[in-house]
């Protein structure tokens, strides 16, 4: 009975997992694969999150947002080596 048990919730847990990919998949999102174990979508993020601040970048009184894109630039060279 046991194993039966085991059986049951293994099985539970596949068809759940099958029902998230489906969703994903109707919903019109596609899977990412990570060539860097779950930092991916962080700098992904974090690039796009520095394209904009680079758009918001003047002539005078925005060395804050320099400050900001060093430090995201940074980051992201961190995440990037922590495979």
């Amino acid at each position: 009975m046991e194993n039966r048990l085991v059986m049951t919730v293994k099985q539970t847990k596949e068809q759940q997992a099958n029902m998230q990919s489906d969703a994903i998949e109707m919903a019109g999102w596609k899977r990412v694969k990570k060539d860097f174990p779950g930092n991916l979508i962080q700098v992904s993020m974090l690039e796009r999150e520095i394209e904009y601040a680079k758009s918001c970048l003047r002539e005078h009184d925005t060395g804050h947002i320099h400050t900001a894109i060093s430090w995201l630039e940074h980051r992201i060279e961190e995440l990037k080596n922590e495979r």
